[in-house]
């Protein structure tokens, strides 16, 4: 019995990443995989922010909402980037819906890569839910990241050092700027920045 990460395997043998992603906006507008009705919290950071999101979703189970948990990377298996209600989805669901939203992509001339297609999947399998909040996990910066197509209700930056430097920049102040791309306007942020000089920086993003 094949599981969802040999299926993946086979379609998707290597990470591509190209740093744009508005031909995943519009195949998230074409595909209508937008959920309207659930509030959106983005955690973002450098460390910190799998176990943030793991916390912030527990609390929203145990307080009686539904929600989803996407987290990047998985450890294991990819089945961990798939919790809905506190359950992660088996690989029969995955792969029935791995292979729907290929299909669906077939109208496309995009080339998706291993991360946008697994984020496409899951945008999809959380519509049908209809769930009251969506805790994602940002998996490189924030605005380069797949999670920068939704507009976030709430934003959680939770620390800021080194990484990614070819994509995010080499210094604290053009890593801060890239992970608070996925900041919008009039939305709530929490931030626990040591620096005091990042501190200031975020108070003027942050309305």
């Amino acid at each position: 019995k094949m599981t969802s990460d040999e299926w993946l395997q086979n379609y998707f043998p290597g990470e591509l990443f190209s740093g744009k992603f508005e031909h995943l906006k519009e195949t998230i507008r074409k595909l209508d995989l937008k959920n309207q009705q659930s509030k959106i919290i983005i955690i973002a950071g450098t460390n910190g922010k799998g176990e943030t999101s793991r916390r912030i979703y527990s609390s929203l189970l145990e307080d009686g909402k539904s929600a989803a948990l996407w987290t990047s990377p998985h450890l294991f298996t990819v089945n961990e980037r798939f919790n809905l209600n506190g359950i992660e989805l088996d690989d029969s669901i995955l792969i029935e819906e791995f292979e729907r939203i290929s299909d669906d992509l077939k109208q496309f001339s995009f080339k998706y890569s291993y991360f946008e297609f697994l984020f496409l999947c899951f945008l999809s399998l959380v519509k049908k839910k209809g769930l009251d909040y969506l805790v994602l996990e940002v998996g490189l910066g924030g605005r380069l990241d797949a999670a920068n197509c939704l507009d976030g209700d709430l934003f959680v930056l939770t620390s800021i050092s080194r990484d990614h430097q070819r994509f995010l920049g080499n210094t604290y102040r053009k890593i801060l700027n890239e992970k608070l791309g996925v900041l919008r306007e009039d939305k709530v942020f929490f931030s626990c920045l040591e620096l005091n000089y990042l501190r200031r920086i975020t108070s003027t993003k942050a309305t």
